[in-house]
C-alpha cells in the first residue's frame, strides 16, 4: 500500500499509451451500440475509467468539490438502480479502482511508488479499513435478524463505506499543485452553495422535501450539510485576512467571508448562527496558537469581522427587507421556544440507547429501523420511526461495541495527531489546514445533532484525509531538518 512523490519514465509512457487505448475503446463502444446496448455501456464505461485513472489525483479535488459544495448532487438526488438508491458520493469506489490499477501497473513495471507515512497516519488508515471490514459483520448480523437488504446496504454506506473517503488523499499521489488547488476548490464550493441558497432565499423556497416541510415551522434555505462549507470558508478567510496575501485577495476574502456569514445567519438553522459566530473565532485562536503569537490579536480581528458582518447584514436588510425580518423573527422564536422534551432527538436518543442495551456487544445489526414514541403538540404520545440525529449513536446501536470503539479511536487519534503537528504545518498551508479543521469540527458537531447524509459523512472523513496529507509534508520537513 504505497504512493509516490515522483513518476518514473515507464509510468509516464504507460499514461501516454492511454491516448491510444481510449479512442480504441470509444470505437468499440460505437460498434457495440449497433449490436447490444449492454456492450455499448460496458465499453463506454471502460473508456471513461481508462481516462480517469491518470487523472485520479485531480479527481480527489473534484470529489472534494462534489461532497463539500454540491450536496444536492452528492446526497439529495439519488438515482435508482435495481431498487437501490445510488448517490453522487458513491463514486468513491472509482478512486479505489484507480488506485488498484496504479498499484498493479507499478508492480508490473517494478517501479513501486514510495512515500514515507508517519506511524500515526498508518494506524488511522488501518483503523479506517478495519471499520469498513467490520461493517460487513454488522451487515450479516442485520440480514440474519431479518432486516431488508436495501436498508442494510444503505446503513453500510452511511456508517462504514463513506468513511473510506479518508483514504483518498493518502493513497493517491497528491502533489503540490493538487494541495494548492484545495483552497480554490473550497472557494468554488462556497460559491456554488451560496448561489443555491440565495436562489432559494430569493424565491422563498426550501431545500426540504414537501413531506418534511409539513413538520417544520420555518423554511430552511440550506440543508444541514450545506452549512459546513460556509463554516470552513469563514475560518479559511479569517486566516487569510491575517496572512501576507495581496490586498486584492484580502478584499476578495472579505466578500466571500461576508457571503458565508450571511448564508449561515439566514439559513434557518440555530446551528448555522452558532457556526457563524464560532468559526472565525476558532480559526483565529488556532492561528495564534500555531504561530505562537499573543492572544490579543484574534480579539482585535474578531471585532473587525463583527463590524463587517453587521455591515453585510445591513446591506442584506436593504436588498430583502421583508425576507430578512421574517427570517430573524422565525430564528428568534426557534431559540426562545426550544424545549428538549419537545425535540425528536430526546426520544430517538433514548430509543437508540435502549436498543443498544438489548444488544450490547454486536448491536442490533445494519438495517434496523428505530421505533420510538414522541410527544405531539397536543400532548399525546405518537409512535414513529426515524433516524437518531446522531451518527455516533447510529454506529453504537447498529454496529455494537467494536464499531463505536473503532470510530471513536479514529477521531481521537486524528485530533491528537493534528494538535501534535499543527504548529509545524507549512506556512503556505496554514490557512487551508485551519479552514479544513474548522470545517471538520463543524461537520462533526452537525452530525451529532442532525441525520447522516452521504455528502456529510464523506465530507467529514475526506477533510480528515486532506489534513493528514498536509501534515505529512510537515513531518517530512521536520525529518529533513
Amino acid at each position: 500500500m504505497s504512493t509516490s512523490a515522483t513518476e518514473s519514465p515507464e509510468t509516464e509512457k504507460f499514461f501516454r499509451s492511454l491516448d491510444r487505448i481510449i479512442p480504441a475503446l470509444l470505437i468499440l463502444a460505437v460498434v457495440g451500440a449497433l449490436t447490444s446496448t449492454a456492450i455499448f455501456w460496458v465499453v463506454l464505461g471502460l473508456a471513461a475509467f481508462a481516462a480517469f485513472v491518470p487523472l485520479s489525483s485531480w479527481g480527489v479535488i473534484a470529489y472534494f468539490v462534489l461532497v463539500f459544495g454540491l450536496a444536492a448532487v452528492a446526497s439529495e438526488n439519488p438515482i435508482s438502480v435495481g431498487g437501490i438508491r445510488v448517490y453522487g458520493a458513491d463514486v468513491l469506489a472509482a478512486f479505489f479502482a484507480a488506485w488498484i490499477c496504479n498499484e498493479c501497473m507499478a508492480s508490473v513495471l517494478k517501479k513501486p511508488y514510495l512515500v514515507h507515512r508517519p506511524q500515526t497516519e498508518r494506524r488511522i488508515m488501518a483503523a479506517t479499513v478495519t471499520l469498513a471490514a467490520y461493517g460487513l459483520v454488522a451487515a450479516l448480523i442485520g440480514l440474519s435478524n431479518g432486516h431488508f437488504m436495501r436498508d442494510v446496504l444503505g446503513d453500510y454506506r452511511q456508517q462504514f463505506y463513506y468513511p473510506l473517503a479518508l483514504l483518498l488523499p493518502l493513497l493517491l499521489p497528491l502533489r503540490a499543485p493538487h494541495l494548492n488547488a484545495v483552497q480554490y476548490a473550497l472557494i468554488f464550493a462556497i460559491g456554488a452553495t451560496a448561489l443555491v441558497g440565495l436562489r432559494r432565499f430569493a424565491l422563498g423556497e426550501s431545500w426540504m422535501p414537501e413531506s418534511y416541510t409539513l413538520l417544520e415551522f420555518d423554511p430552511r434555505y440550506l440543508s444541514s450539510t450545506e452549512l459546513v462549507p460556509f463554516a470552513a470558508g469563514l475560518a479559511y478567510f479569517a486566516v487569510v485576512l491575517r496572512s501576507r496575501a495581496s490586498l486584492a485577495f484580502k478584499a476578495f476574502a472579505v466578500g466571500c467571508a461576508g457571503v458565508a456569514f450571511v448564508m449561515l445567519v439566514i439559513s434557518g438553522w440555530r446551528l448555522g448562527i452558532l457556526m457563524a459566530a464560532a468559526a472565525p473565532v476558532a480559526a483565529m485562536l488556532l492561528l495564534t496558537w500555531v504561530r505562537r503569537e499573543p492572544f490579543a490579536g484574534p480579539f482585535k480581528a474578531a471585532f473587525v469581522l463583527a463590524c463587517l458582518a453587521v455591515a453585510g447584514a445591513a446591506l442584506l436588510s436593504v436588498l430583502f427587507p421583508e425576507e430578512v425580518q421574517a427570517q430573524l423573527q422565525r430564528t428568534y422564536e426557534r431559540f426562545q421556544e426550544f424545549n428538549p422534551a419537545d425535540d425528536q432527538r430526546y426520544y430517538t436518543w433514548i430509543a437508540a440507547l435502549e436498543t443498544y442495551r438489548d444488544h450490547p456487544i454486536l448491536g442490533a445489526g445494519l438495517g434496523h429501523q428505530l421505533w420510538f414514541y414522541m410527544r405531539s403538540s397536543a400532548g399525546y404520545l405518537l409512535g414513529a420511526t426515524g433516524t437518531t440525529h446522531n451518527f455516533l449513536l447510529e454506529v453504537l446501536y447498529r454496529g455494537g461495541l467494536a464499531a463505536i470503539l473503532l470510530v471513536l479511536g479514529i477521531h481521537i487519534a486524528f485530533n491528537l495527531y493534528v494538535f501534535r503537528r499543527l504548529q509545524s504545518v507549512l506556512a503556505r498551508h496554514q490557512s487551508i489546514v485551519i479552514g479544513l479543521y474548522v470545517g471538520y469540527a463543524s461537520c462533526f458537531v452537525m452530525h451529532l445533532l442532525e441525520p447522516n447524509t452521504p455528502a456529510g459523512i464523506a465530507t467529514l472523513y475526506l477533510s480528515m484525509g486532506l489534513i493528514i496529507r498536509y501534515l505529512r509534508d510537515s513531518d517530512a520537513k521536520s525529518a529533513a531538518e
